[in-house]
C-alpha cells in the first residue's frame, strides 16, 4: 500500500528542523544537556523542562506531535533554555540567541506557506 504523505504542517516542520540541524551555530542544541558531564550542578533547578533539537527531531519522526503549535513551543524551550542558564556573555547564549532568531525567521516563512495552502497555524511569539 502507498504510504500517505505526512500533513502539510508536518512537512514544514521537518524542513525548519533540517534547516536549524544543519546551522553551523546548532552544536549545543542537538542533544539532551547532560548536566552531570558538565558539572552543571544547578541545571535542573533552573531548567524544569529540558528540551534539544534531537529530541524534538525524534518526537516529529515518531509522529509525537498533533500540531506545529506543539513542534514550535518545543524548538523554542530549547532556545529559551539556553538563554535562562547561560549568562549573556556565554557562547551557548549568543548561539542560542543566533538559533533562535534564525527559527523565528524561518518558521514565519513556513507558516505563510501553509497558510497559502489554506493551513492555519497560530503560533504567536
Amino acid at each position: 500500500s502507498a504510504r500517505k504523505a505526512p500533513p502539510l504542517w508536518m512537512q514544514a516542520c521537518d524542513r525548519t528542523l533540517r534547516k536549524l540541524l544543519r546551522h553551523r551555530s546548532a552544536w549545543p542544541f542537538t542533544d539532551p544537556v547532560d548536566p552531570e558531564a558538565l558539572g552543571l550542578t544547578d541545571y535542573f533547578q533552573v531548567i524544569t523542562s529540558p528540551m534539544d533539537l534531537g529530541t524534538v527531531r525524534a518526537k516529529l519522526e515518531s509522529f509525537g506531535y498533533t500540531g506545529a503549535e506543539e513542534f514550535v513551543s518545543d524548538v523554542r524551550l530549547t532556545f529559551d533554555n539556553a538563554l535562562l542558564y547561560n549568562p549573556p556573555a556565554d557562547r551557548v547564549h549568543q548561539l542560542a540567541g543566533i538559533m533562535s532568531d534564525c527559527f523565528e525567521r524561518d518558521w514565519v516563512k513556513e507558516e505563510a506557506k501553509l497558510e497559502a495552502k489554506g493551513v492555519r497555524v497560530s503560533v504567536g511569539r
